[in-house]
C-alpha cells in the first residue's frame, strides 16, 4: 500500500510540474527579443524629471544624466545537441529492442528541459535581463536656448541600444524662468510683503478676494457671533451655489462668482438681545484663480466670507461653489464621447464639453483612438478669438501634451470653422502616430492646427492623413 501511495504522489507531482511549465512553453513561442535591446528604464527622480532653471543657464549646466539605469535583454544561443551515433544506450534507459531496462524509474523517463527556445537549426536560445548603466545623449524640442523663457523637453537617445517594442525613451522637462526662488526665500518674502490693500490684513500681497483682518487686540471690544443665517441667499440652493453652465466657452471670473454670493448675514451676537445685520465685506478662495489664461470650469470650491473688523465668528460663513455638471463629463481620466476615447496618464487630465470637444488640460500623456461621430457647435462670427473652442481635441495655452493617435479618424470638414485637432497659442504637443490616422477640418481650418509661433509638429493642411 505504501509503495502504491508513493507512485500516486509521484504521478500527481509530475502532473503539477507539467502544468506549471505550460506558460514557459507558450512564452517560448514568442519572438525572441534583440540581444542588447532595452526592456525598461528605471524611473528618473522627480527633481531630475522636471527642472526649473533661471534664464542664462547653459545646457551643460542642466542636470541631464550621462547614463541611465535600464534592464537590457541578453540572448545566448547554445549549439545543437550531438546527433545519435547508433551506439546502444548503456545508462539503463533503453536497450536495442526498445524495452526499458528494469531499473528505469517513472520520474526518470523524460529528460529535464530548460526554458530556452529551439531554432530551426536545432540550437537553443536563452533570454534573460540584466540591469546595466547605458550611456545616453539628450535632444531638446524645441532646441534649447537658455536665454529664452519657456518649456524644453529633452528626450534620451540610447545610441546603439535599441528599444524593445513599447518602450519609450525617458524625457526631462526643463523650464527656463526669469527668476528662481527657493521655498525659504519665498517664505521670507511673504513675511516681508503683507497685503497693502487694507491695513491689518493677514493675507499676503496680491491675494484674490477681500482682505481678512485680525480681531481687535482688546477682546472686550470684539463682538462674538454665535449664530447666523444669510440675509440675501436667493442664489443659493441648500446653502450652496451651483453653476452647472460653466464650461470652457462660458467661464466665470472670480468677481463674477462673488457677485452671486450673499452680502449680509443676520447674526445673533453674544450678550446682545436683538439680532443684527452684519455686512460681508468680501470673499476669499485661494484655489479659485486664473491658471494659464483660464478660470476653473469644473469642481467644488469653498468661498469664505470676510467680516468687518471687530467681529469674531468661528467658523466664518462659507459657501460651496460647484462648477460644471450640465455638460461636462469626467471618468477616471478616460472619456469616450462621439466614439472617440481619450485616456490621460502621467499627470494628464482630460475633460469633455458638449459642442466644444475634448480639452487636454494638464501636462501629461494622452492616448486617443476611435472614429468621431459627435457634433461641434461653431460660431463663425467669433472665429478669430475663439478658434480653440471649436476643435474636437484641444491642447490649451501652457500645457505640454505627449499625444499618441492610434487609428483615429476625425472628419469635421462639413462644419464651417470646425477643427479636428488644435494646439492653442502657448501650448505644446508631441504627437506619435500609430496605425492609420485621418484628420479633416472645416473651411479655414487645418487638420492639425497650431499658431506659427507654437512649439509643435509641422503645420498640416486641412486634411492630414498618416499611416
Amino acid at each position: 500500500m505504501t509503495q502504491k501511495r508513493k507512485r500516486l504522489w509521484a504521478l500527481l507531482l509530475s502532473a503539477a510540474l507539467v502544468t506549471t511549465q505550460l506558460p514557459a512553453v507558450v512564452l517560448a513561442e514568442n519572438k525572441t527579443p534583440e540581444d542588447g535591446a532595452v526592456a525598461s528604464f528605471a524611473a528618473l527622480p522627480d527633481t531630475v524629471k522636471a527642472q526649473t532653471v533661471p534664464t542664462g543657464t547653459e545646457e551643460s549646466e542642466l542636470g541631464l544624466p550621462k547614463e541611465l539605469s535600464a534592464d537590457v535583454y541578453r540572448v545566448t544561443e547554445e549549439p545543437p545537441a550531438a546527433e545519435d551515433t547508433g551506439i546502444p544506450d548503456t545508462d539503463g534507459r533503453e536497450d536495442e529492442t526498445g524495452e526499458a531496462s528494469p531499473d528505469s524509474g517513472m520520474e526518470d523517463s523524460t529528460p529535464e528541459k530548460d526554458a530556452g527556445q529551439e531554432t530551426d537549426s536545432g540550437s537553443r536560445k536563452t533570454v534573460s535581463t540584466a540591469t546595466e548603466q547605458i550611456p545616453v545623449t539628450w535632444s531638446s524640442a524645441p532646441a534649447y536656448d537658455g536665454g529664452v523663457e519657456g518649456n524644453y523637453v529633452f528626450t534620451a537617445d540610447t545610441g546603439r541600444y535599441a528599444l524593445s517594442n513599447g518602450v519609450m525613451p525617458p524625457q526631462i522637462t526643463v523650464t527656463v524662468a526669469e527668476e528662481i526662488e527657493d521655498e525659504e526665500t519665498e517664505t521670507r518674502q511673504e513675511e516681508l510683503d503683507p497685503c497693502t490693500k487694507t491695513e491689518g490684513c493677514t493675507l499676503r500681497e496680491g491675494h484674490e478676494g477681500g482682505c481678512v483682518l485680525l480681531p481687535p487686540a482688546n477682546g472686550s471690544l470684539a463682538k462674538t457671533i454665535t449664530h447666523w443665517t444669510f440675509a440675501d441667499g436667493d442664489n443659493l440652493n441648500g446653502g450652496e451655489l451651483p453653476l452647472p453652465g460653466v464650461n470652457r466657452k462660458h467661464q466665470a471670473e472670480f468677481d463674477t462668482v462673488v457677485s452671486m454670493l450673499p452680502t449680509q448675514i443676520l447674526s445673533e451676537i453674544e450678550d446682545e438681545a436683538a439680532p443684527a445685520l452684519v455686512d460681508i465685506t468680501g470673499w476669499t478662495c485661494d484655489t479659485y484663480r486664473l491658471d494659464s489664461g483660464s478660470w476653473p470650469v469644473l469642481g467644488e470650491y469653498l468661498f469664505i466670507a470676510v467680516l468687518p473688523e471687530g467681529y469674531i465668528c468661528d467658523p466664518l460663513p462659507s459657501v460651496k461653489v460647484t462648477l460644471g455638471g450640465a455638460d461636462m463629463l469626467v471618468l477616471n481620466n478616460t472619456i469616450t464621447e462621439g466614439h472617440i476615447t481619450v485616456t490621460a496618464s502621467k499627470g494628464g487630465e482630460v475633460t469633455y464639453t458638449s459642442g466644444s470637444g475634448f480639452l487636454l488640460s494638464k501636462d501629461g500623456d494622452y492616448h486617443i483612438s476611435g472614429v468621431w461621430d459627435g457634433t461641434l457647435v461653431t460660431d463663425p462670427d467669433n472665429y478669430t478669438d475663439n478658434y480653440k473652442e471649436e476643435a474636437v481635441v484641444t491642447v490649451p495655452d501652457g500645457v505640454t501634451a505627449d499625444v499618441t493617435l492610434q487609428d483615429v479618424t476625425i472628419d469635421v470638414s462639413s462644419t464651417v470653422l470646425a477643427c479636428a485637432f488644435a494646439v492653442a497659442k502657448g501650448g505644446t504637443a508631441h504627437i506619435t502616430l500609430k496605425g492609420t490616422n485621418t484628420l479633416k477640418s472645416g473651411e479655414e481650418r487645418a487638420g492639425l492646427e497650431a499658431p506659427a509661433s507654437n512649439k509643435r509638429s509641422p503645420f498640416f493642411p486641412s486634411t492630414a492623413t498618416a499611416p
